[in-house]
């Protein structure tokens, strides 16, 4: 099991979610391909204090109680930085589940973190229910210990996976005269998988996004490599 902690995120590349129903993913001809598989289970407190804050704030209280438990922030903020230097490179996308940097160019890079932007949650009248932004640092023990962040190299038109991070962080609720914001509690936690059905996944959920971008075919290679028998490696 690894550790997250919340941090100012200064330098790097980010990351922002598609609008409009943009598809792009860039161009093998224009530099790298990294994605990264995203989950957020966001568990609320509901401890007596928790509980009276929530009654405070009626009706917004009553709207968030109403929600699906199982309704989470989803991540669509990455950084990447660049380890030979503190240039950026392009933003990438969240899309599909995935966290895309596209269009990179050829050199050694670092993911320095994840993370989610404020989101409304529910309006009722004239309260609001919204879970504060979060943004998160990939570290290797607990809190305390130095950052190791995800690193690796890539060539030109090169397509890495970086793995899938399932993040478990809890949310404690605050109230005042307009509504409830849900805030980071510390103690968050994160599982890595790396395997090849994940690689598959991750592949395939891009394929099927962006069936007609100048990846696609590489895409299909891609999978179809890691679904062989023997893949090369």
């Amino acid at each position: 099991m690894r550790w997250i902690a919340p941090f100012l995120m200064l330098f790097g590349v980010g990351c922002a979610s598609t609008q409009g129903g943009l598809r792009t993913v860039g161009s093998p001809a224009n530099g790298g391909l990294a994605v990264l598989e995203v989950v957020l289970e966001a568990e609320r407190t509901h401890d007596p204090s928790s509980e009276t804050v929530l009654k405070s704030a009626q009706p917004a209280g009553d709207a968030f109680a109403k929600m699906n438990e199982d309704w989470s922030p989803k991540i669509t903020e990455g950084w990447l930085q660049r380890t030979d230097s503190l240039r950026s490179s392009r933003p990438c996308r969240a899309m599909a589940g995935l966290l895309v940097f596209s269009d990179l160019p050829p050199g050694p890079y670092a993911l320095r973190g994840i993370g989610h932007p404020r989101i409304l949650v529910e309006h009722v009248r004239e309260w609001d229910v919204w879970f504060a932004r979060r943004e998160f640092t990939v570290t290797e023990g607990p809190e305390s210990d130095p950052e190791s962040p995800f690193e690796f190299e890539i060539g030109p038109g090169g397509m890495v996976y970086l793995g899938r991070i399932l993040v478990h962080a809890s949310y404690e609720p605050r109230a005042d005269d307009r509504g409830i914001e849900f805030l980071g509690r510390p103690g968050e936690r994160i599982q890595i998988e790396r395997n090849r059905s994940g690689e598959v996944r991750a592949w395939s959920a891009l394929l099927d996004a962006a069936p007609k971008s100048p990846w696609a075919e590489e895409l299909r290679q891609r999978i179809e490599i890691l679904t062989s028998h023997e893949p090369p490696f």
